[in-house]
C-alpha cells in the first residue's frame, strides 16, 4: 500500500494565492493529513460524507486524503449574488437602454454607445430620442409628441399607442399599431405593417451621416432593399385613409427631429443620401418612360455611379432598387441571352434598378455603356414590354416571402 509522506504535503497555491475560509465538517481528511484551515482554488483532497467507517486508500497514486466522492456543492458563502446581464455582456446596465416616463428631454445615443443591443422608449411625452448607433430590436410604446430617430436595426421597430409622433428610422422591419397622427421617414427591409392605426405618413429614409453605411452592413441591411411604400393594412386596403404615403420631397428628416446644429456637427450629417431615395409604388404622377437595369455581383460600385448619373437627368426617378441572390431559373429567364451574367449571378447577389422619366430607357442604355461597359457586367432591359415583364418579376413576382 501508500506510505504516509516524511512530512505533511504543503498547500498548492495557484498564481501565488491561497483563498482561506472555514472547511466544511463533512471534509475527512487522509490518515497522514493534518487539518488545514484553507479552501484553495483546487483543494489536494476530496470530501466525503462523515459515516464512521473505515478509510480506503487513493489507489491513483495521488497523495493526500482517502479516496471519497467529488463534492457537488461548495460551501455557502456570504458574497451577494450577481446582478442579472443586460444581453449577453455582464459590463451593459440595462438602465442605459431604457427611455421610461421622460416628459421634454432630449436623450442621444451616439455611435458605439448601443452596441447592437434592444432599446425601450416608453411612456414619454414631448420628448427627442436619437439612436445614433445600430440596434437589436426597438419598441416605441405609449408616447406623445415625440421625435425619434432609429439607426440601423437588425429586426424589428414596433410602434405602439402612440399619438402626434415624428420617427425616422431605418430597421429590418417596421410595425405599427393602436397609433394616430404618427409621420415615419422610413427604410424598411421588409413590407411595413399597419395595424388598427390612422392618420400614419409614410416616406422614404432620407437621412444620412458618417458612420450609417457600416452600422447598415452591422445590421445586416442592404441600402438597395428600402420597401418603405409597400404597406400592408390590416385593417383596410388601398385608400382606407389609415396612412398615406408622404409628398415627394415634403420630409425633411432633420426638421422632422429638430436637430440642432450641435448634434448635426456631432454625428456628421451628410447631405448627399447613403441609402437611394426611391419615388416607390404608392404615389401617382409617374407618366415618363419605364426602364430597368440588373447589374452583376461584381458591379455594385457600377450600380452606385449609374444611380447618380440617371438622377443627375432631369424628370428621372428611382422608383425601386433590390439587391437579391437569383436562383438559377431566375437568372435564365432574367438574362436569357447572357450567358456571362448567366454564369455571374452565381458568384452572389445582383442589384437591379427601375427608373422612370422622358427617354429613361434610352438614357439609361447609354449611362451603363459608359459605367458598366465590360461584358458581363450589367443588363439593361429593351424598352417597353421587356422591362415592364422585368420589373414585375424582380419586384413582384420574385419577392422574398416574409
Amino acid at each position: 500500500g501508500l506510505r504516509p509522506p516524511l512530512r505533511p504535503p504543503r498547500p498548492i497555491c495557484l498564481g501565488q494565492r491561497v483563498q482561506t475560509a472555514v472547511l466544511p465538517v463533512s471534509w475527512a481528511p487522509g490518515p497522514w493529513c493534518r487539518p488545514l484551515q484553507a479552501s484553495l482554488t483546487r483543494l489536494p483532497c476530496r470530501r466525503r460524507a462523515n459515516t464512521g467507517g473505515s478509510q480506503s486508500r487513493r489507489t491513483d497514486g495521488a497523495m493526500g486524503c482517502g479516496d471519497s466522492k467529488p463534492a457537488t456543492k461548495q460551501m455557502a458563502t456570504s458574497k451577494p449574488k450577481p446582478k442579472p446581464n443586460f444581453g449577453r455582456d455582464p459590463t451593459l446596465d440595462p438602465k442605459d437602454f431604457i427611455v421610461r416616463g421622460k416628459t421634454g428631454e432630449t436623450v442621444i445615443r451616439m455611435p458605439g454607445s448601443v452596441k447592437g443591443q434592444q432599446f425601450l422608449i416608453e411612456e414619454c411625452k414631448d420628448c427627442t430620442v436619437l439612436l445614433f448607433d445600430d440596434s437589436a430590436a426597438v419598441n416605441i410604446d405609449a408616447c406623445e409628441g415625440c421625435r425619434v430617430f432609429v439607426g440601423p436595426c437588425a429586426s424589428s421597430l414596433f410602434v405602439r399607442e402612440c399619438r402626434n409622433c415624428d420617427v425616422v428610422c431605418a430597421v429590418q422591419q417596421f410595425r405599427t399599431r393602436d397609433c394616430r397622427d404618427v409621420r415615419v421617414n422610413m427604410f424598411t427591409q421588409t413590407e411595413p405593417i399597419i395595424e388598427t392605426s390612422s392618420r400614419v405618413t409614410i416616406g422614404p429614409f432620407s437621412l444620412a451621416y458618417f458612420e450609417l453605411e457600416a452600422q447598415l452592413e452591422r445590421a445586416g441591411l442592404s441600402l438597395w432593399n428600402n420597401r418603405w411604400s409597400e404597406v400592408h393594412d390590416f385593417n383596410g386596403g388601398a385608400g382606407s385613409g389609415n396612412w398615406k404615403a408622404a409628398e415627394e420631397g415634403a420630409q425633411d428628416p432633420v426638421a422632422m427631429l429638430a436637430l440642432s446644429e450641435e448634434t448635426q456637427a456631432a454625428v456628421s450629417i451628410v447631405p448627399e443620401p447613403v441609402i437611394p431615395l426611391t419615388y416607390g409604388v404608392a404615389r401617382r404622377g409617374l407618366s415618363g418612360e419605364q426602364a430597368f437595369v440588373a447589374f452583376a455581383p461584381s458591379a455594385a460600385t457600377a450600380a452606385r455611379a449609374v444611380l447618380d448619373d440617371m438622377l443627375a437627368k432631369a424628370e428621372t426617378r428611382v422608383v425601386r432598387t433590390r439587391q437579391f441572390r437569383l436562383e438559377d431559373a431566375q437568372a435564365k429567364a432574367l438574362f436569357a441571352k447572357d450567358a456571362k451574367l448567366k454564369a455571374a449571378a452565381k458568384t452572389g447577389e445582383v442589384v437591379a434598378i427601375e427608373f422612370n422619366g422622358p427617354g429613361a430607357a434610352a438614357a439609361l442604355a447609354e449611362v451603363v455603356a459608359a459605367r458598366a461597359a465590360e461584358p458581363g457586367a450589367a443588363f439593361v432591359a429593351p424598352a417597353g414590354g421587356a422591362t415592364a415583364e422585368a420589373c414585375q418579376r424582380v419586384f413582384v413576382d420574385w419577392k422574398d416571402a416574409v
